[in-house]
């Protein structure tokens, strides 16, 4: 039995090299991950959590062993209050986290991109991926997986948010999320 469970360890070992499995987020460490998907469709599918809600302060700011662009990389955890679910089945309080550099690099420096930050407080929907063995969550795409409520409809962020979820009604987003599953 025993060589059996090593030849099945060798063996998984060969076809999935350490480097091709997902490392778990250290947050003292590692940045979130902000890879963009290439539609709505697959933000969708992708999403764990689709929540209409509000972001609250950090209430966890854990600096990172790593420097980049002129600065330290950091990583937020955010408190956010799930008014509405769309996808998913939250509780009535999540923690998102998100990573940025300080000090704060300018306006329309490319590091928001990739280290978007914290993000202000507000009413905002999300679409959230959960990250491995943590009772966290992380906008997919960085600011792609954000959008603005204002006065009932979604705000889609300028290079960041699809076109298809611009000035969408929340009422219609329940639709548009069982159309792209």
């Amino acid at each position: 039995m025993l060589k059996k469970c090593l030849l099945v360890m060798l063996l998984f070992l060969h076809l999935f090299p350490t480097g091709a499995i997902a490392k778990p987020l250290v947050l003292q460490k590692n940045a979130v991950d902000t890879t963009r998907v290439p539609s709505d469709t697959l933000l969708v599918q992708t999403a764990d959590l689709i929540v209409y809600g509000r972001y609250d302060t950090p209430t966890q700011i854990i600096p990172t062993s790593r420097k980049v662009s002129g600065g330290k990389l950091v990583n937020y955890v955010q408190l956010y209050q799930v008014r509405h679910a769309f996808k998913g089945r939250p509780g009535h309080i999540i923690r998102i986290v998100s990573s940025g550099v300080e000090p704060l690099a300018p306006a329309g420096h490319p590091s928001h991109m990739k280290y978007p930050g914290p993000v202000a407080e507000g009413a905002y929907v999300c679409f959230l991926k959960k990250i491995e063995g943590r009772n966290l969550y992380r906008l997919i795409g960085g600011w792609q997986g954000l959008y603005p409520v204002v006065e009932g409809k979604l705000i889609s962020l300028q290079d960041a948010g699809f076109p298809s979820l611009q000035a969408l009604p929340l009422e219609q987003l329940k639709q548009f999320v069982q159309e792209k599953r």
